[in-house]
This record gives C-alpha cells, sequence and structure tokens, in this order.
C-alpha cells in the first residue's frame, strides 16, 4: 500500500505516493504524527450518546488526515459470545461464527460528520458498531483498518416511554431557564447540560430538584447549550433514601440554546482597552456585568477636581469593598500626557481611557462636558444614564441603591 503523508504542512508531505514503510521510516519523531497509529491499527472504538427506540445516536473523535468515514453495525443475538466479535485490524468486514449472528452491514461510507445518529433500528435489539477512516483527498482512497467494535447497545422497547425534553424560557448571557413536563410519580428530577460540539462533550449534572423548572447559572456568554432530564420515584410512599429510587431514562437532549452575548454598550465609545493607576493596559470587558459605570471627567489642573477627586476615591474604596457593582473610568481633560500620567497614578484607584487614545476627546464631546468635575452614572446593562452629574449628589450607598433601581 502506498499514499503521500496525509497532512498538507508536514515536511514529510508530497503529491507522489510511497510505500508505507517508507512513510514510517521518514517520520522519525513517534509524537510528530499520532494519527500513524491510527492508519496502521484502526481509529479508536466509538461512543454511544443516545439510545432511543429506533436510534441510536453515536460519535468518535476525528482522525487527522481522514476526509470520510465508513459506519458499520452489526446485530447481537443474546446468546453471542465476546470471542465471536471480529478482530479491530480486520480491513474486510468480518462474519461471526455463531450462527443466530448477523453480519456487519455497512451503513454509510461517505459520511463527513463524527456524530451520527442511526435510525430506523429495530426496537428492544443488541447492536455493536465500528468504523474506519478514508482519506480521498490526498490517497485517493487510503483506508484504515476498522476501529474496534463498541460496546454493545440495546433500543428501547417500543412501549418505553422517554420524558420529554426540557424547553427554554429564558436565557441571559451567563444563565439559562429551562422547564419539562411533570412525570407521574416522581419524587425529584436530575438535570444534565453540556455545551453543543462535536463530537460532544460528556454530561455534566446541574440540578437535582423536586419542581418542573430550572435556573442553570454561570454559563459562558454567547454559547449553545443543551439539556435532559430524567425522574428519580421511591419504590414506597416511605421510602426516600436515593439507594431505594428507581430513575426513569434520561429525555431526548433538548433542542440547542444559546446564550446572549455580553452586552456592553461602552465598547464603541471608550475603546477596547483601559489603562489602571500602574499604567497597565486592561480590557474594557472588566465593565461587563458590573449594575453601575460612571465616567469621571477631570482634569488635574482643575481645583475643585482635586477637592472631589478623594472623596470620590474613598467612597469607590469603601463601595468595591462591601462587593458592590461598579466601576469608573476616568476621562482625563489633561494637558498633557505627564501631568494626566501623576494624577491618574496619585489619585485615582479605578481605570481611565489612554491619554493618547482618541476615545477620551470622542467621549467628552458625545457627553457635551464643559465644565469638571463631572460625573456621570449609567445603567451597566442598558447603558441608560441614571444620573447626568452626581457631583451634585450625595456619595452613599442608599444613592447606588437608588441609581440601580432606576
Amino acid at each position: 500500500m502506498s499514499f503521500p503523508c496525509p497532512v498538507p504542512l508536514c515536511r514529510h508531505h508530497t503529491l507522489e505516493p510511497f510505500p508505507m514503510e517508507a512513510l514510517l521510516k521518514s517520520h522519525i519523531d513517534a509524537s510528530e504524527h499520532a494519527f500513524i497509529d491510527v492508519w496502521q491499527t484502526g481509529p479508536s472504538p466509538l461512543q454511544i450518546d443516545d439510545i432511543g427506540t429506533d436510534t441510536i445516536t453515536m460519535f468518535w473523535q476525528p482522525v487527522p488526515g481522514a476526509s470520510h468515514y465508513e459506519l458499520q453495525a452489526k446485530e447481537i443475538s443474546n446468546n453471542e459470545s465476546s470471542s465471536t466479535i471480529p478482530s479491530s485490524t480486520s480491513s474486510t468486514p468480518t462474519t461471526s461464527t455463531t450462527a443466530s449472528s448477523s453480519a456487519w452491514k455497512t451503513l454509510s461510507s461517505t459520511l463527513t460528520s463524527t456524530i451520527v445518529k442511526k435510525k430506523k433500528l429495530k426496537p428492544s435489539t443488541t447492536y455493536i458498531f465500528r468504523y474506519r477512516a478514508i482519506d480521498r483527498v490526498y490517497t485517493g482512497g487510503c483506508e484504515s483498518p476498522y476501529s474496534s467494535p463498541s460496546d454493545s447497545v440495546t433500543t428501547l422497547s417500543a412501549t418505553t416511554v422517554r420524558p420529554t425534553p426540557p424547553t427554554v424560557m429564558k436565557s441571559d448571557s451567563t444563565s439559562i431557564t429551562i422547564q419539562w413536563n411533570t412525570i407521574e410519580h416522581a419524587t425529584s428530577y436530575d438535570v444534565h447540560f453540556r455545551i453543543c460540539s462535536t463530537p460532544p462533550f460528556t454530561w455534566d449534572h446541574a440540578a437535582t430538584i423536586t419542581g418542573c423548572a430550572v435556573k442553570k447559572k454561570g454559563l459562558q456568554a454567547n454559547t449553545k447549550y443543551e439539556f435532559r432530564v430524567r425522574s428519580s420515584s421511591s419504590t414506597s410512599a416511605s421510602e426516600s433514601s436515593s439507594s431505594d429510587s428507581i430513575h426513569s431514562i434520561w429525555s431526548v437532549p433538548s433542542l440547542p440554546v444559546a446564550t446572549l452575548a455580553d452586552f456592553n454598550p461602552f465598547k464603541q465609545l471608550l475603546g477596547t482597552t483601559l489603562i489602571n493607576s500602574k499604567n497597565k493596559s486592561v480590557s474594557i470587558d472588566l465593565l461587563t456585568g458590573k449594575k453601575l459605570i460612571m465616567l469621571y471627567f477631570s482634569a488635574s489642573w482643575c481645583p475643585p477636581c482635586r477637592q472631589f477627586t478623594p472623596m470620590l476615591a474613598k467612597f469607590y474604596n469603601e463601595m468595591k469593598s462591601k462587593g458592590r457593582s461598579l466601576e469608573i473610568i476616568f476621562v482625563s481633560a489633561d494637558r498633557d500626557i505627564t501631568s494626566f500620567t501623576e494624577y491618574m497614578t496619585n489619585e485615582h484607584p479605578w481605570q481611565a481611557i489612554p491619554y493618547v487614545s482618541p476615545s477620551r476627546t470622542t467621549t467628552s464631546s458625545y457627553f457635551q462636558v464643559n465644565g469638571i468635575p463631572r460625573l456621570i452614572v449609567f445603567n451597566g446593562k442598558t447603558g441608560a444614564i441614571v444620573c447626568s452629574n452626581a457631583v451634585q449628589s450625595p456619595l452613599t450607598e442608599s444613592s447606588l441603591d437608588t441609581w440601580e433601581k432606576m
């Protein structure tokens, strides 16, 4: 068998085919291409993701250099022993020696996805699956050996009723609220979640609750998730321990539901980068999730600013120590970068628009700042102004409470 190295960026890649032995000898560093073992001995077994009455969803890890995959299935009788399962190194379908066993059947030889939902299977029937990689791009048809057979998996009976999949009630940038139908005799429900991906990630535990809705928090923004649910019921009304519980089968996974993208109304106006009091760059994303954002227009040459800034800094540090959700951005009106840097370093414990950034002057112009000091307070989530100049307001925690409700 001859074919060129299937990785275009490899230093051994060539358009001219050459024997496998020469290919292996040319790749002196075994860690350079982990795919060599795959093309010699076959890929790792596929994994089962979901089981239905007449469907089985399965997946496997992508094989480097593969352009297509061939998937095969085999129906297994109850009395078939493991010794009749064919070797993974066989490059052709092999029929079991057990008379009641069926032969391997090719389901598809043109798969490009590594996650497959096989339909029209028989209820209450046991199957095993295997696959192999095919390279039709660089070699014109090189095929790996078949993987080892998967674990045997049995479809559900025709009378099995699965819980309905959860549906989404609402979502934001970090949480998704789902609900599902009540299941008769259920004493509690287990909820799983995972990020949608190909191949799929493993399921993670989200909650065990008695109700039929849950809000999953701490999720990634702008990311798709799916959920599944199952019920638990006690063997008798007087028993409640988990060891005596009967679990239903898992529901079909929910449709993918996405968290919202983090909304940062200040990014376009202020730019993507701020600096802190140590003159280090920080991302504008630090404003994400803050309930209150304040723009502080000030300058070192301004006597009222020199009087107000220490009071604001004290208030800011006290509120941050109490865990209040706020942030202040200094918008300088200093006449030179030296004055700005000295003023920022010595008196401002928050972030600032860099002095050289054009956003510094455009922000002042946008809000028509004609006098300083000026402290504009915004709702951090919507960007709405809740106080046009807090310099004239008392710097108290009750003021924060009032602004957060506006």
